[in-house]
């Protein structure tokens, strides 16, 4: 039996203090009331701030409070949808079925179906943390290495997230946007305002469950498409806020929310797509112009550690709890963090990038479905390409005119193989006509030959450079070349 080295035996034992002072501060930020809890679970998702141990620490803060006055409950109901929980449905649960930090939530029943009713806490929103708390967190931060000023600037992006959600009607609004994609519930405006937000039911993601790889990654996928090419995304993708629909569907039930500006939004999807290619250097410069706001000078510090990058040594070290392409990713916002000036919205969207990675890894272990959900996303942009290239009037027409030649295929290939057989196609023709048939298949199978080569040679240069303007060449040669072979099929006929 190998015995540890007492240098090992000092580490773990390092290890086992610093995990108990960081319970010892997850418990102080609890005891401090919903705002500090909330903050809490906010600095959780600060891998660039916060060392690694210590944001899974804060993110066992548990997202609840006790149930506010039932009577404030009525009250809210009462004043949003002009009747009182009684008259406004059929049914109403006045024991909420969820008594979150900053809202609960009911069972109703309308005349066909259960809902939800979601109510904002009126009670804890409007604290704040008091001056005591906050110097308290201060200095328990500090002596884990967070400047004064990162500490403030955390503090204040988080009271103006939660100023914004202090009611709900930043998440009715989302909702509305995330209902043209089908990633959000039923939503019964008429009975939803302020403080009050009716939704259809859904079913949650369990905890605890057989691990599904199929959900993950539609999880992933659905994310990444409203961040990077939607109006707005979840900032806490958890399973406390996602929700299966009936026809198996992820919707985001909760927020917060938030919104890329669409140049940034080109640039996190050009730098995600090139890390995926395992192409740093393509990579760079969209990272650069996505994380960093208004005109910057070259920065070659940042160049450097961004090309130079190892999670192991730059990084926080998840000890197997990431993928690598998500950690790779995660270093990158803690590098720019270090040598640059982030932007608000890009500290955003990598916020929500991490709940998402340690969502997924824990309903799909061992995959590593973002990177799964940017290979997606890259094959559906180049057919997107492709499909903008030809109008889908004129693919209806084309499809239409060669409608004959698909349904005759079997038919003329037949003939074809028994006259080649037989001699009798060359019986068939004479003449002019042969001559002039002969060079117009000729002329088409030179074109074809042609595009075919292009399609080989687009194709060894998108696999090694994996370019997604090559891919949508690529895309639409091979459109084109499914024209031609219907076209010749056709004038063959003729």
């Amino acid at each position: 039996m190998r015995v540890p080295s007492f240098a090992h035996q000092a580490s773990d034992f390092a290890r086992q203090e610093e995990g108990l002072s960081d319970r010892d501060l997850r418990f102080r930020l609890q005891q401090m009331g919903p705002a500090a809890a909330a903050f809490g679970r906010f600095l959780a998702a600060r891998v660039d701030l916060l060392p690694w141990h210590l944001c899974m620490a804060l993110e066992q803060i548990p997202d609840y409070a006790e149930p506010q006055n039932p009577e404030m409950v009525h009250v809210l109901i009462t004043r949003e949808t002009g009747a009182s929980p009684e008259r406004a449905f059929l049914r109403f649960d006045p024991a909420p079925i969820e008594s979150r930090l900053f809202w609960q939530s009911h069972a109703a029943q309308l005349a066909e179906f259960p809902v939800v009713v979601r109510v904002a806490r009126t009670d804890s929103v409007v604290r704040m943390i008091d001056a005591e708390s906050q110097r308290s967190i201060r200095e328990e931060l500090a002596a884990r290495g967070v400047k004064e000023s990162e500490f403030h600037g955390a503090l204040a992006a988080f009271r103006r997230e939660r100023e914004a959600a202090a009611t709900l009607e930043a998440d009715l609004a989302a909702f509305a946007i995330l209902a043209r994609a089908g990633v959000a519930p039923e939503i019964h405006g008429y009975l939803s305002g302020r403080y009050v937000l009716v939704h259809g039911q859904y079913e949650a993601i369990p905890t605890g469950v057989p691990p599904s790889p199929e959900q993950a990654q539609s999880l992933a996928l659905a994310w990444l498409t409203q961040a990077l090419e939607g109006g707005v995304f979840p900032v806490e993708p958890v399973r406390g806020k996602l929700g299966i629909a009936r026809d198996g569907r992820v919707v985001f039930a909760a927020g917060p929310f938030a919104t890329l500006p669409e140049k940034r939004q080109g640039r996190f999807k050009e730098y995600l797509l090139a890390m995926a290619a395992q192409d740093p250097s393509r990579a760079y410069p969209h990272f650069v112009a996505a994380v960093e706001s208004g005109e910057q000078s070259p920065n070659a510090e940042l160049k450097r550690r961004f090309m130079q990058m190892a999670p192991f040594r730059d990084g926080f070290h998840a000890r197997g709890d990431l993928p690598q392409f998500a950690e790779e990713v995660l270093t990158h916002w803690k590098i720019a963090r270090e040598c640059a000036r982030p932007d608000e919205s890009a500290i955003t969207f990598f916020r929500g990038l991490f709940h998402l990675v340690r969502t997924t890894s824990s309903m799909a272990p061992g995959r590593d479905s973002l990177l799964e959900a940017i290979y997606e996303l890259r094959v559906r942009s180049v057919f997107g390409q492709a499909l903008s290239v030809f109008k889908p009037a004129e693919m209806a027409a084309l499809m239409e005119q060669y409608a004959t030649a698909f349904l005759r295929a079997p038919e003329n290939l037949d003939r074809l193989l028994t006259g080649m057989a037989s001699g009798e196609s060359q019986g068939r023709e004479s003449g002019r006509a042969r001559l002039t048939s002969h060079a117009r298949r000729g002329n088409g199978r030179v074109l074809l030959a042609a595009l075919c080569a292009a399609v080989l040679l687009l194709q060894k240069l998108a696999a090694s450079a994996r370019s997604s303007a090559i891919e949508g060449v690529l895309a639409i040669l091979l459109v084109a070349i499914g024209a031609a072979v219907l076209r010749m099929g056709s004038r063959g006929d003729e």
